[in-house]
């Protein structure tokens, strides 16, 4: 090995992780959470279910957060936030948390 394959990788520089930044990978894992969610929804409880909601929102406010700074241009070149199918389910979900929090928490 010669020193520039020793060298550490330095603010601009991205490691090669099959072309994925940070961003990218945030939004996949949160993919992944919210299918399993979507999966397992039937055979959770409310509190399971809630929670399970709960731990996945930060992981969404830093994706939506990092998706408006870094824009993705589309195949027009038109530039547009980063974003996946499952989206607005997601949120319908939330929402529907959020009603149900503000609910028990004013009764």
């Amino acid at each position: 090995m010669n020193q520039e394959e020793t060298k550490p990788l330095h603010g601009s520089e991205k490691p090669e992780e099959g072309g994925k930044d940070d961003g990218e990978l945030a939004m996949l894992h949160l993919r992944k959470l919210f299918d399993e969610f979507i999966n397992l929804k039937s055979t959770l409880t409310d509190t399971e279910r809630d929670t399970k909601l709960y731990q996945m929102l930060p992981l969404y406010c830093n994706v939506a957060s990092n998706g408006n700074q870094k824009k993705q241009t589309n195949s027009h070149g038109v530039q547009q936030p980063m974003s996946w199918e499952g989206q607005a389910a997601f949120c319908h979900h939330i929402s529907q948390l959020l009603a149900k929090e503000i609910k028990r928490r004013y009764v």
